[in-house]
């Protein structure tokens, strides 16, 4: 890192994170990490009811099939229910077991925790559970943006409402929040994008435009933030979340791995504790591993091979030093431009900061 750079944000129990989507999935997986690594006080935002005291005849009851038989023979006197409706209420027995599960997580790893049920893009609600969060805990000083929707159809077929329901509990979601907790003292700003957003996905039109805005919104509340930590992490596909069992036999049949949650997680820690000045945008995929990985031990990938000599490349003729080419400092870094470029579709390369020669290349062909 360069020298003078913003160290890099830490947090503790004073600390109040305000995570959206954080109930459930993989939002809730990140949650749980940040209570285990700093002991803040997380304030949790869902669209599922607040979990409460279930009926009798549902204890003991674990299983799919045994919930929702159940449900069919307790819940519906007089008249037998649609497929539809048994669903739905299975749906909602299980969001509020995983929503009280994450609480349990939470709080056996010694932070507080607060689930609010509230829809992000409804401002003057988020506004005002903040104003509750400030009274009873004090001010947001981290943000955790994870809510987000599935309605994967071909643009043919989806219509605006479902359109607009994917790209507004994105988009209309982040600006909520930043608007409530305006004048909160936010040291870090995570947000979950993916890597839609950099190269589409069959049937995620409004999914890939809304996490690409994302990108752009970290993009600008970095530049205006000193000292705050910003990232969008445009995530690959989890094992787990919105990856149904289809979704996952679909990635198989691709050959694209899923981030463990528990590596997706550590992740998203090890990037909210990084300088304010280090990368925006950053994409992870499935070979991500645990923070103590060192890259050293063989885990580097190979992005650009180049193979040269003074005959394929004259200017090395122009650079020999005791009768041995010597690459030239500049055309290091135009490979490694090139390199960072191919990695990167669509990207602008704007230039390379504090570089030094530790060793020349020089040639013996």
């Amino acid at each position: 890192f360069s020298e003078g750079a913003p160290a890099a944000a830490e947090f503790t129990e004073e600390d109040v994170v305000l995570v959206t989507g954080g109930g459930r999935g993989v939002t809730a997986e990140a949650a749980v990490a940040l209570a285990k690594r700093f002991g803040s006080t997380l304030i949790l935002l869902g669209r599922s009811p607040a979990p409460g005291k279930e009926p009798t005849w549902l204890e003991g009851l674990s299983e799919e099939p045994d919930i929702k038989r159940a449900i069919l023979q307790n819940r519906y006197s007089g008249r037998r229910p649609s497929p539809a409706e048994v669903e739905s209420a299975y749906r909602k027995v299980a969001a509020a077991r995983e929503i009280a599960k994450t609480i349990s997580r939470i709080e056996g790893r010694g932070a507080r925790v607060r689930y609010f049920p509230a829809d992000v893009r409804d401002a003057s609600m988020v506004a005002s559970i903040l104003e509750e969060v400030r009274t009873f805990y004090g001010p947001v000083t981290a943000v955790v943006h994870g809510a987000g929707v599935l309605e994967d159809r071909l643009i043919v077929e989806k219509t605006a409402e479902q359109f607009d329901r994917v790209f507004s509990t994105k988009v209309q979601g982040l600006r909520s929040v930043l608007q409530a907790a305006a004048k909160d003292p936010i040291r870090a700003i995570m947000l979950f994008s993916s890597v839609a957003a950099r190269f589409g996905n069959r049937g995620q039109v409004d999914y890939a435009m809304a996490n690409e805005v994302l990108n752009k919104i970290a993009q600008k509340e970095a530049a205006n933030r000193t000292g705050c930590r910003v990232c969008a992490v445009n995530w690959g596909p989890w094992d787990g979340g919105m990856v149904s069992a289809a979704l996952k036999r679909e990635f198989d049949r691709r050959g694209i791995e899923l981030i463990s949650p528990d590596a997706g997680a550590a992740f998203l820690v090890r990037e909210m504790t990084a300088q304010a000045t280090d990368p925006v945008e950053v994409v992870a995929g499935a070979s991500i591993e645990a923070p103590e990985e060192d890259p050293a031990d063989g885990a580097l990938i190979l992005t650009l091979a180049k193979e040269f000599d003074v005959k394929g490349c004259p200017v090395l003729a122009s650079h020999v030093l005791d009768g041995k080419p010597v690459v030239p400092f500049a055309l290091m870094a135009d490979w490694l431009g090139h390199g960072a470029l191919k990695e990167n579709p669509g990207l602008s390369l704007i230039g390379l900061d504090d570089i030094r020669v530790l060793q020349g290349i020089r040639l013996d062909a």
